[in-house]
């Protein structure tokens, strides 16, 4: 997110459907939906480049790991590199093996951050 001089963003960890709460099925009738009235619609107006996911993850391990990267001043790259990966690729960002890459990608080290997950 581009900073603004004027304007603090704070990001704070939120699951939409934390467990024992089931995952949306994507290819169910009200994700569809809301995505073809709703999220397609404000991603073209806004010039952001999103999918629809072909699987809808359980987030914990993407906010622990987002929150690892803000230990390491590199929060709003792994912030983005996660929206990034789930929203124009479609991985699955619940799951660990995708989300050391990014750190990578970004200069961070891997193994810290598998540390850092392991222990939650």
């Amino acid at each position: 997110m581009q900073s603004k001089p004027d304007v603090e963003v704070m990001w704070r960890a939120f699951e939409l459907r934390p467990e024992p709460v089931p995952p949306l099925d994507p290819k169910g009738e009200y994700l569809q939906r809301a995505w073809s009235t709703s999220v397609y619609p404000l991603a073209e107006r806004l010039g952001v480049k999103m999918k629809l996911p072909p699987l809808q993850p359980r987030s914990r391990l993407a906010h622990e790991a987002a929150h690892w990267a803000r230990t390491q001043g590199r929060f709003d790259d792994y912030h983005a590199a996660i929206f990034r990966a789930f929203f124009e690729r479609g991985e699955d960002i619940g799951d660990i093996e995708v989300l050391m890459p990014l750190a990578t990608d970004l200069g961070l080290d891997m193994e810290s951050l598998r540390a850092a997950l392991k222990k939650t």
